[in-house]
């Protein structure tokens, strides 16, 4: 699954022109026929169904698209509406998906249900248009919808996101050698992701496997699982004024992280920067620098306490 479009109705009676525009328009790429378009509205005083999605025949198809897709277009609605109408998944979900906003975005009216199950704000990226960014504002709502940026929201409690106690330690096989997955987040441009699997995959030796975890191979819900287990994580160059999310998860696991750009002076502790953004040689010479490590079955030291403070200073509990 691609793109999750949702598009308001704003008669109940008379469907969406955008959407059947939308529902028309033919998929291109490695996602063709994957995306799905669901129209929202808002009844009149007594209807039985706040919207389309939260029909209960249609619940458990939603929260499969929720587990499925990379990004939820959102068409003239305030985000926090949005997040209102979507069935009630995990947060660590939700981090996976970027949420696109498109405007004109119309103001909220009336009172929105709080829970306090439910997040407030989108828990992964935000991206708007013009016509969004000139109509979220101060006009819209005495609280308005504001994307998390550098204090990002983590869960403690979610599993994938503890370190292992024993470190992140290669694996042992029963053919007697060791494997060293190294991760490249899904994020890494894709001319500079091809050359670093080719050249990682280089690093084996007869007593010594080195794999690749490919997160762009791997559906959003399923990355941090995955990462847990990694040996190392490669990620690309950080916005210039906060952390992407997938360096906010990688500390917190607890993993050796190589980043595709320039040394920040407020980077994680123990964080490796390549210099520019595709040196992908540069990488590979810091994991070859490691497998000497992995090969007697240790893993790369991480100063746990360091990094947990950073976190702290930077993340918020969801």
């Amino acid at each position: 699954m691609a793109i999750l479009h949702l598009v308001p109705r704003h008669r109940p009676e008379e469907p969406s022109t955008l959407a059947r525009a939308l529902a028309e328009t033919p998929w291109t790429g490695p996602d063709a026929d994957a995306g799905r378009v669901l129209e929202l509205f808002e009844p009149n005083a007594g209807a039985p169904v706040v919207d389309l999605s939260l029909a209960e025949r249609d619940v458990p198809e939603v929260v499969a698209l929720l587990h499925q897709c990379r990004e939820i277009h959102v068409h003239g609605l305030h985000p926090r509406i949005a997040m209102q109408v979507l069935p009630d998944v995990r947060a660590s979900v939700l981090a996976g998906v970027t949420l696109v906003v498109h405007g004109p975005v119309a103001p909220i009216l009336r009172e929105l249900p709080r829970s306090q199950d439910r997040p407030t704000v989108w828990p992964g990226p935000v991206r708007t248009d013009a016509l969004a960014r000139a109509t979220l504002g101060e006009s819209l709502d005495p609280a308005p919808y504001e994307p998390v940026d550098e204090m990002q929201v983590l869960d403690p409690a979610d599993p994938s996101l503890l370190p292992r106690a024993c470190g992140a330690i290669p694996i042992f096989l029963d053919d007697g050698t060791t494997l060293a997955v190294v991760g490249l987040v899904a994020d890494i441009p894709d001319g500079v992701r091809i050359q670093l699997r080719f050249a990682i995959e280089s690093l084996n030796r007869p007593s010594f496997r080195v794999e690749v975890c490919d997160e762009a191979t791997i559906p959003p819900a399923e990355r941090l699982a995955r990462r847990r287990a990694l040996q190392a994580v490669v990620l690309p160059d950080q916005p210039a004024d906060a952390w992407a999310r997938a360096m906010l998860e990688s500390v917190a696991q607890g993993l050796p992280i190589l980043v595709l750009g320039p040394p920040r002076a407020d980077a994680p502790p123990g964080v490796l920067f390549t210099g520019t953004r595709d040196d992908h040689d540069r990488c590979v010479a810091c994991l070859r620098s490691w497998v000497s490590t992995w090969a007697h079955g240790r893993a790369i030291p991480i100063d746990a306490e360091a990094r947990a403070a950073w976190l702290s200073r930077r993340t918020r509990a969801a």
